[in-house]
């Protein structure tokens, strides 16, 4: 990141998984109370902010960050959760409702509809059991467990000029199959 001559520098620590879990029942507040207030696909392009995961961190934080975008503010204030940024909205809807952010891996929890949710962003047949529905979760890499997106720093580090487009033409997160490739177990991923 660049930084302009007397541009105050602003140290942010990194927020701890229960601040980041903190935001996300505030963002989720938001969404269930009205959840035409949650779209993924109105990502900042015509009014500067958005209904998604980063714009509602942006807009519901107190705390100071280095950033001026709701997508670099939504990946210092949700590190751990940023690889949801670019789901698709039906399912991260789920995945509030049920609140499935606050499970570990092979924990499950029901959405509204019944389905099974993982913290992964996975469905699971509504007709399982807890118990196999979690046999199921765990058994699955999950991508909630991987830390190759949020522990990427070429955006971050980048310093080689202004006009750089890498971070905004990534697709590494959004391409990813390493959840849906590996066991087959999973009936939809949500990211």
């Amino acid at each position: 990141m660049t930084q302009l001559d007397n541009e105050p520098v602003i140290e942010v620590q990194k927020p701890t998984l229960e601040q980041q879990i903190a935001l996300l029942d505030q963002i989720r507040e938001k969404i269930l109370a009205n959840p035409e207030h949650f779209n993924m696909s109105s990502w900042h392009s015509h009014c500067g902010t958005s209904h998604c995961i980063a714009g509602w961190a942006q807009v519901l934080t107190t705390q100071e960050t280095n950033s001026s975008t709701a997508e670099d503010v939504g990946r210092e204030l949700l590190p751990d959760f940023a690889k949801f940024f670019y789901g698709r909205t039906e399912y991260l809807r789920k995945w509030f409702e049920a609140r499935a952010y606050t499970l570990q891996h092979g924990e499950v929890a029901k959405a509204d509809d019944g389905v099974w949710v993982d913290a992964g962003c996975n469905f699971y047949d509504e007709e399982l059991e807890k118990e196999q529905a979690e046999k199921q979760a765990a058994s699955n890499n999950n991508c909630m467990y991987c830390t190759d997106c949020t522990d990427c720093t070429d955006c971050t580090d980048c310093t080689r000029c202004t006009d750089c487009t890498r971070c905004t033409d990534c697709t590494r997160c959004t391409d990813c199959t390493r959840c849906t490739d590996c066991t087959g177990k999973v009936l939809e991923t949500g990211i």
